[in-house]
């Protein structure tokens, strides 16, 4: 690889490592957010964490073009091609990817669990009007028939 080459590479390394670092940051806000309930605050965030999101596949994208390297496998790459500042910001690029995921999956399932509240909760207080079970004389529940207007005395 030339010199050239390899300086465009490290530049490359380095910008990738640097969003990564922005996008955990915002990953980490996210989480900060969701455990205060501070639900409204969210859609910037996530404007933002998805701008970075694109950003990083293009540039993931296209240093796997550009260089025939995958980070994923980088380690089967001769070693002679990279120097060993490139190993050491790879090596950062994939623990910061590591983390990132973890942080994402954690506010993913924090997110799933909310809103599975939040619809039980609407379910609970908004009942559909076909499936509204009312209590019998008996203390058993019964369906309710809409068509008496104020059932027996």
């Amino acid at each position: 690889m030339s010199v050239i080459n390899r300086n465009e590479l490290s530049l490359q390394l380095e910008q990738l490592m640097t969003d990564l670092e922005t996008f955990k940051s915002l990953l980490e806000q996210e989480s900060l957010l969701l455990n205060h309930n501070k639900i409204p605050q969210l859609n910037e965030i996530l404007l933002q964490k998805q701008s970075i999101a694109d950003q990083l596949d293009e540039k993931i994208a296209k240093l796997q073009d550009q260089f025939s390297i995958s980070l994923i496998e980088y380690s089967q790459l001769p070693t002679s091609n990279l120097t060993s500042d490139q190993h050491q910001i790879i090596n950062i690029i994939i623990n910061l990817s590591n983390q990132c995921f973890q942080l994402n999956r954690k506010n993913g399932m924090i997110i799933s669990g909310l809103s599975h509240l939040n619809n039980e909760l609407l379910r609970q207080l908004a009942p559909d009007e076909n499936n509204i079970n009312l209590y019998g004389a008996s203390g058993k529940t019964k369906a309710s028939d809409t068509k008496k207007t104020l059932g027996t005395a």
